[in-house]
């Protein structure tokens, strides 16, 4: 086989072993422990650890949150006296 076959080859061997495994990971599989249980609790941990907000972070949203309901209002009062 020539290099570039061979090259072609590989990057399909990986991405579809990187797909499986993706898709093995996710499933469902129900409530009851299995092989991939460990794997699972791991994956979903880095997800929740990734995707979820730090402390700081919830209390600029909070902040930034409180600012545009004041302006809301204060536009809405705004609009009930034209």
């Amino acid at each position: 086989m020539d290099a570039a076959k061979d090259r072609l080859m590989r990057r399909v061997t990986i991405g579809v072993t990187s797909l499986v495994a993706a898709l093995m990971i996710t499933a469902d599989y129900g409530s009851h422990p299995h092989a991939l249980s460990a794997v699972t609790r791991w994956w979903d941990a880095g997800k929740e650890w990734f995707l979820k907000p730090s402390e700081k972070e919830l209390a600029e949203l909070e902040k930034i949150r409180k600012e545009f309901n004041v302006r809301k209002v204060t536009e809405d009062d705004h609009e009930g006296t034209k």
